[in-house]
């Protein structure tokens, strides 16, 4: 099965029926194909995952807040919204 489709199907289940330990581990797995490969993705790929990880916020536990910021704080690309958003924490 294609790694994308997977994701995204997770994504959905995680944000509509999961416990939160699920959706944070579903952020895990977006966030850790957005910081391998932020280098190399284009703005409108970076977008989408901004587009996914802010989905997640409001639905993952203050430690996976930090813990995302973190993660994120040194990439040049990172998410602007998902940024924006952290930075109310």
């Amino acid at each position: 099965m294609d790694p994308i489709l997977s994701l995204m199907r997770d994504l959905e289940q995680s944000i509509a029926h999961a416990s939160t330990e699920s959706r944070e581990a579903t952020l895990g797995r977006v966030t850790d194909l957005l910081v391998g490969h932020a280098e190399r993705l284009s703005e409108e790929q970076v977008a989408i995952f901004d587009g996914v990880i802010t989905r997640l916020l409001p639905v993952i536990g203050r430690e996976a807040r930090a813990e995302l910021a973190r993660r994120l704080a040194p990439l040049d690309k990172a998410p602007s919204g998902t940024v924006r958003s952290l930075a109310h924490d």
